[in-house]
C-alpha cells in the first residue's frame, strides 16, 4: 500500500475545501510551540549555564593569580637582589602549570563568551 492510499483511507472527509490547510497550520503551530519551550527548557538555560561557569572560572583563576602574588611580594621583600627576575620566573611558572593543566586562558574565556553570545543572539533571532 502506498502512502497516497493509506493517506486517502486514514483521511478524515473534509467539510471545507480548507481543513487541510487548517490542520498544517495548527500543526505548524503547535511545532513552533514546541520548539519554542524546548528552546527555553535546555538551550537557553544552558547558554546561562555556561556564561556562569565561565564567569566564576575567570573570578577563580584572577583570584588564584593575586593570591599567590600577594603570598610572594610578602615573602620576598624588595631589598632582597634579584626579586625582580624572581618575580618574572614565578609568573612564568604559574603560566607553564596553566598550559600543562590545560586551563583556559583569558583569551579563551573571552572567545567562548563571544560565542555564548553569538549563539544566544541567533536562538533569539529563531525565535523572533
Amino acid at each position: 500500500m502506498t502512502n497516497t492510499e493509506t493517506l486517502n483511507q486514514e483521511a478524515p472527509k473534509a467539510e471545507s475545501r480548507f481543513f487541510i490547510v487548517r490542520t498544517i497550520r495548527k500543526t505548524a503551530d503547535n511545532c513552533a510551540t514546541m520548539l519554542k519551550d524546548c528552546n527555553e527548557k535546555y538551550v537557553s538555560k544552558a547558554a546561562e549555564k555556561g556564561k556562569d561557569f565561565t564567569e566564576g572560572v575567570k573570578e577563580d583563576f584572577r583570584l588564584l593569580m593575586n593570591s599567590a602574588a600577594e603570598k610572594g611580594k610578602k615573602v620576598m621583600p624588595d631589598e632582597i637582589p634579584g626579586v625582580k627576575k624572581m618575580e618574572e620566573k614565578i609568573t612564568a611558572s604559574f603560566k607553564a602549570i596553566a598550559e600543562k593543566m590545560d586551563l583556559p586562558t583569558r583569551k579563551d574565556i573571552e572567545n567562548l563568551n563571544d560565542a555564548v553570545e553569538t549563539l544566544s543572539k541567533r536562538v533569539d533571532d529563531l525565535n523572533n
